[in-house]
């Protein structure tokens, strides 16, 4: 069982994951246990992720001000109006 074991490790020691014989479809849908870590794409894509979260969290915190608008009566005066709900 041993020599079995070393047929699967190449003799690299503290390779991880790059000295396990694999095929070629794991490494493809497993892409990030062989590619090396870039912390800018990492930092940026936290801060894109965060800054999306905060924009919905900001939308729902204030669903009264998104939900007027401003029409025109007939008279020339602007008048704010709520939005109906579609559900009403």
């Amino acid at each position: 069982m041993l020599a079995s074991l070393r047929k699967w490790f190449k003799g690299a020691e503290n390779a991880g994951i790059q000295s396990v014989q694999t095929s070629p479809a794991f490494r493809t849908l497993n892409f990030e246990l062989y590619a090396k870590p870039r912390p800018f794409v990492a930092a940026f894509g936290t801060v894109v992720f965060l800054s999306c979260c905060g924009y919905l969290i900001f939308l729902s915190m204030n669903p009264q001000k998104h939900r007027q608008y401003n029409s025109l009566n007939e008279d020339g005066s602007i008048q704010a109006k709520i939005k109906p709900s579609r559900w009403d």
